[in-house]
């Protein structure tokens, strides 16, 4: 992730940005001004989230981790039972709701459904993280064998699984 952050350096504003990696550059406002850069800041780092890709993001949760020494409670098990309880969460949102209704109370519930959505992908990135596992090589590896077990002319328009197609 792009961390960025104010810097004084001769009576004038910087904006300090830490790249990935850990390199770090030092960028001037225009003006120096600090509400200038105080405004540049909150673009570059709204930038830098809205387009972050999945390693950055992993290695932001990482670092998150690390700074807060939740590291020590990060184990396999934990980490794939955290992601289940959020994916309970985000159930739970649409629970006792007919099914032709889901889309409408995600609508409802909007802010809530993302908060968990975020929590489900900080959860299951941490926990390929831990145990080294790629999640696009996964999913890509897990669509090649979905797509053997469920050919298009057998499983397209019905949902039964595999074995009874």
């Amino acid at each position: 992730m792009i961390m960025a952050s104010l810097v004084k350096k001769r009576q004038k504003d910087y904006i300090r940005i830490r790249l990935p990696g850990g390199k770090e550059k030092t960028i001037p406002t225009q003006t120096g001004d600090r509400r200038e850069a105080e405004r540049r800041l909150r673009i570059i780092q709204d930038e830098g989230i809205k387009n972050m890709d999945l390693q950055t993001l992993t290695t932001t949760i990482r670092e998150f981790a690390k700074e807060r020494d939740w590291e020590q409670f990060h184990n396999p098990k934990d980490l794939a039972a955290a992601l289940s309880i959020e994916v309970s969460e985000l159930q739970e949102i649409m629970l006792w709701t007919p099914s032709d209704l889901s889309a409408k109370k995600i609508e409802e519930r909007r802010e809530a459904v993302e908060h968990e959505v975020g929590d489900i992908l900080v959860y299951l990135l941490r926990f390929c993280d831990v145990t080294g596992i790629d999640p696009i090589e996964a999913a890509t590896q897990k669509l090649k064998l979905n797509a053997e077990k469920y050919p298009v002319h057998k499983s397209k328009g019905n949902s039964r699984k595999y074995t009874e197609l």
